[in-house]
């Protein structure tokens, strides 16, 4: 049995955003590593592959996390494969484990696109209804951080994203992020699920790439950071 803590609320929540979205194959890397930080400290990775298929694109990820606050200590891992057409998510299969000292908790999710476009989410058995429009919540492509509706990897919860105005506020200047020489174009959003909000802030490189991610949830802040694949 899981236990429901402050810091377990926002470990799931971090690893809910989705990690990967149908891109050109041929215009993007084929491995993308992302470094996850907690402040200064890293705890954990992510590592994206992408491989061309006859239907599109199957998009593959694989992330660990683990959290420590005062005396407990909250690991997450999860694996993802989506397959895609063009821009039109066909499958979506995730399979998710947390654990916080005494206890553990595992969740699988499969999302599918019905003959009629529809979306159906099903987790641990029980299916609902997703808008045909819903995108993983992406942390490595800019294609999926855009307005509207998104859904949660691991419990296909809905999720909206929305634009935050005070990006651009001259109080609230973007950090300069740099990948390969290059500078990345900053974006931020306010993600909503219900009464939890938290801001995105993503910087985008060549093919609309993540270079940096950086998730705030209340007094938590987690970045993700691109490391050149080896």
């Amino acid at each position: 049995m899981l236990i429901r803590t402050p810091l377990i609320a926002t470990i799931c929540a971090l690893l809910a955003l989705g990690h990967s979205h149908a891109v050109a194959a041929e215009a993007s890397p084929t491995r993308l590593l992302y470094d996850i930080l907690d402040g200064d400290k890293r705890v954990g990775q992510l590592e994206v592959s992408l491989q061309p298929s006859p239907q599109g694109l199957i998009a593959r990820q694989r992330g660990q996390l683990e959290l420590r606050r005062m005396m407990l200590t909250a690991k997450l891992e999860q694996t993802v494969e989506e397959r895609w057409q063009g821009q039109s998510l066909l499958a979506l299969s995730s399979e998710t484990r947390s654990d916080v000292a005494v206890g553990e908790s595992k969740k699988s999710l499969a999302v599918r696109r019905e003959t009629s476009g529809a979306l159906r989410a099903t987790v641990d058995g029980k299916s609902h209804d997703l808008p045909p429009d819903a995108l993983p919540l992406s942390i490595w492509s800019g294609r999926t951080l855009t307005e509207g509706p998104h859904f949660n990897l691991t419990t296909g919860e809905l999720i909206e994203l929305k634009a935050n105005a005070s990006a651009n506020a001259k109080s609230d200047p973007p950090q300069i992020v740099r990948y390969e020489g290059e500078e990345c174009r900053h974006q931020r959003f306010e993600s909503v699920n219900g009464s939890k909000r938290s801001t995105v802030a993503a910087w985008l490189g060549r093919d609309d790439i993540v270079c940096r991610l950086s998730i705030a949830f209340g007094r938590d802040l987690l970045t993700y950071v691109r490391r050149p694949a080896p």
